[in-house]
């Protein structure tokens, strides 16, 4: 019985001394675990934080970036107008200095002087019709030109072409005479290489009220440009050039 007694004795021991390491380790890892628990905790509320601060700095951002697009939108639309402005600016440039005050024409300004101007008009220019080089603008601002100069009071017309609105713009003169009256002009008539006779015959290009085609001219157009600073202002898309190559400017 004794030796069974200390052999018994013998494992307790061995037993009990096992059990105070394991008890020590599970004492070191209990530590262990509440540190981390309590790191944990910290890198968590920590998270928090940093996710309230992410949501707050993802919102300044795209609050941010809403102005930056509104404002690049408004500097392309003030690129938009300053490249406007500096065409019409060499547009105007292109137009000769002191375009208006020349005095090459004597008259009074009446209805019945009118024809005579214009007839002097084709005298001074009168070319070929060609699209995009010469044609119903230039033609348009080189009479409106004429008839200011010889003391009317001339707008340029631009509107759909009086004799058939589907081919296209037209631009043509409204000219209002001292002495009451309106005449529309065709200038592409004035301006023509057509023959004398044939001239006379159309008039120079004044627009009667039986012509066929009238009510086009005298109220059918869209614009009415009282200079031909406005018609380069409004309808750039129209050449007004008619002075290109002429004598007497620069």
């Amino acid at each position: 019985m004794q030796q069974k007694f200390e052999s018994i004795s013998n494992d307790y021991e061995q037993l009990h001394e096992k059990y105070l390491l394991l008890q020590s380790d599970f004492q070191r890892l209990q530590q262990d675990y509440e540190s981390l628990q309590s790191s944990y905790r910290e890198l968590e509320q920590s998270a928090g934080t940093w996710k309230s601060k992410y949501d707050q700095l993802l919102q300044d951002y795209n609050v941010s970036k809403a102005k930056y697009e509104d404002l690049q939108e408004k500097v392309n639309e003030l690129e938009a107008k300053v490249a406007e402005l500096e065409y019409l600016l060499q547009q105007y440039e292109n137009v000769p200095h002191n375009y208006y005050e020349t005095d090459h024409f004597a008259s009074s300004g009446t209805a019945k002087e009118l024809k005579g101007i214009l007839r002097q008009a084709h005298d001074m220019l009168s070319r070929d019709y060609m699209a995009g080089v010469f044609d119903c603008s230039e033609s348009a601002a080189f009479i409106e030109w004429i008839l200011e100069d010889a003391g009317y009071g001339a707008y340029i017309a631009v509107g759909p072409a009086p004799w058939d609105p589907k081919a296209g713009y037209h631009a043509w003169v409204i000219v209002y005479t001292r002495d009451g009256y309106v005449a529309a002009i065709e200038c592409t008539i004035t301006t023509s290489s057509r023959s004398w006779l044939e001239l006379e015959l159309l008039d120079y290009g004044i627009i009667y009220g039986d012509n066929p085609y009238a009510e086009g001219y005298y109220e059918g157009y869209d614009y009415l440009f009282k200079n031909i600073y406005q018609a380069i202002r409004y309808f750039g898309a129209f050449e007004w050039n008619w002075w290109e190559g002429y004598w007497g400017f620069t």
